[in-house]
């Protein structure tokens, strides 16, 4: 049996981590999390995960310079970026990031999501 996938969410929510980590385990994958962009861009460059899920708001660094960040250190690494801000959208390199997701979203939404990222 191979071992489930890793899923790093960065968010400084933590009612939003917490739903998501939940969500995700029961559906099978592995969760990591952290909570602003700082601690996020030493796991993206330490843990070995599948996909990240980021806010685009994240304190120190934000969800736009981790996207730039994780493209450059590992360029098949997919990234969901997830917003309350219409104008950040807007921001988002789309290059660099597989989808944009609008708070608030539907669970089953981010996990069809994942899977289509994940394959």
């Amino acid at each position: 049996m191979h071992s489930p996938k890793t899923i790093l969410i960065i968010d400084d929510d933590e009612n939003i981590r917490d739903l998501l980590q939940e969500f995700l385990q029961n559906n099978g994958y592995k969760v990591i999390l952290a909570d602003d962009g700082l601690q996020g861009m030493e796991m993206i460059r330490q843990e070995n995960v599948s996909l990240v899920i980021l806010d685009v708001k994240l304190p120190y660094i934000s969800g736009l310079g981790l996207t730039e960040i994780a493209s450059q250190a590992k360029p098949e690494l997919p990234i969901i970026c997830i917003t309350g801000h219409a104008n950040a959208a807007k921001q988002v390199p789309l290059e660099q990031v597989c989808l944009i997701i609008h708070k608030p979203f539907k669970l089953q939404e981010m996990l069809e999501a994942v899977r289509e990222n994940l394959g």
